[in-house]
């Protein structure tokens, strides 16, 4: 005699509701299939388990005596799944990443083939800014971090893209097309990161614009969607790298290069040591990827 999980869970609930409506609901099913899984358990046990008439429902006497066992069962069950899945947890590769909170297509592209290949891996994925994700790699809480690289760091690192700056305008307020020059935007407001980001590059953006009289405002957030939500606000223009680049920009903004405005944004996949051999699995992937 093989005892059927879902004909056991329905007679557990059938019988502490004392309603085959409500056992339905509880179990998702229909209630003709809760009263199909009854009949099928009592055809097996070989004796009837439920008192049915139109207004109550009722255990029979052999169906208190087996309804203590029936909720045993049951809990036994619940146990060794919970089990199995501590088990497939602590079984499961993990690989500790750390990213900036930009969009670049790269880091994903390369994630995304990596658990096409490794589906059992288990990543997690901590953003922020470069100089804590290099603290988290040599302290060994991150194993591998994509992050705009820092030489004076013991850090192993890959060369992931290097990104132009430009201008991110709305659309309909772009008055010339194609390239522009610092000149081009001679007494206007503009957008750009904190200075204390990125101040190699941040002076280097300033020394060329406060010339032509540009008046630069830091921006709140620096993630593609925070610069893209900042645009739209405030209705003037954000200095960032191309953050699409294979992807097109949305159909309301519009990307420019500055000619003269010779400043690249580096990003790189690092890390310290060679640490789990998930991780090693996954930096090969880089190597693979970038190489």
């Amino acid at each position: 005699m093989i005892f059927k999980l879902d004909q056991i869970e329905t007679f557990v609930e059938v019988a502490k509701h004392k309603s085959f409506s409500i056992a339905a609901a509880n179990l998702n099913v229909t209630q003709p299939m809760v009263s199909s899984r009854i009949k099928k358990l009592e055809e097996m046990v070989g004796f009837k388990l439920i008192n049915r008439n139109t207004k109550t429902v009722s255990l029979t006497k052999d169906g208190e005596a087996l309804l203590d066992k029936s909720i045993e069962i049951i809990e036994n069950i619940r146990d060794a799944e919970r089990i199995v899945g501590r088990i497939r947890e602590r079984a499961a590769p993990r690989i500790r990443i750390g990213a900036v909170s930009v969009h670049v297509w790269r880091r994903w592209w390369i994630l995304e083939s990596f658990m096409m290949r490794y589906p059992q891996a288990h990543l997690e994925i901590e953003s922020g800014p470069s100089s804590r994700l290099a603290e988290k790699l040599l302290r060994g809480e991150l194993d591998i971090a994509f992050m705009h690289p820092r030489a004076s760091l013991p850090l192993e690192g890959l060369n992931l893209l290097s990104a132009r700056y430009g201008l991110i305008s709305r659309r309909e307020a772009v008055t010339k097309p194609g390239p522009l020059t610092a000149s081009d935007l001679r007494g206007q407001e503009v957008g750009l990161f904190r200075r204390e980001l990125q101040p190699a590059i941040h002076d280097e953006i300033t020394r060329i614009l406060e010339p032509q009289g540009v008046r630069i405002v830091a921006i709140p957030e620096v993630t593609d969607e925070g610069i893209l939500n900042f645009v739209r606000r405030m209705h003037f223009p954000v200095l960032s790298f191309t953050v699409w680049d294979d992807d097109s920009p949305p159909d309301d903004v519009i990307f420019q290069e500055i000619e003269g405005l010779d400043v690249a944004l580096e990003f790189v996949v690092a890390r310290a040591s060679r640490t789990t051999q998930a991780a090693e699995l996954l930096w090969r992937h880089c190597t693979a990827k970038l190489g």
